[in-house]
């Protein structure tokens, strides 16, 4: 009975200690990741704008050009 209690206390914070690391991994990930960026539209905007416009026309015309299917026989 006693080691029952025990398995289950023990499994319980090991859930809390494991949900724990994760946010902190994704907060440590998503600071690393943003602050750049952000720091990068901060200082230089002009720049920034442009990076991100060519970025989106580059993906809009990779996803023409890759989603393109055969017209052949269906």
């Amino acid at each position: 009975m006693k080691k029952n209690v025990l398995r289950t206390l023990r499994s319980i914070a090991l859930f809390f200690v494991k949900a724990l690391a994760l946010v902190l991994f994704c907060a440590v990930f998503a600071f690393a990741f943003v602050y750049p960026l952000w720091l990068f539209a901060v200082k230089k905007p002009n720049v920034f704008s442009a990076c991100v416009l060519i970025l989106c026309a580059l993906f809009i015309a990779a996803a023409l050009i890759f989603n393109r299917r055969p017209r052949g026989k269906q």
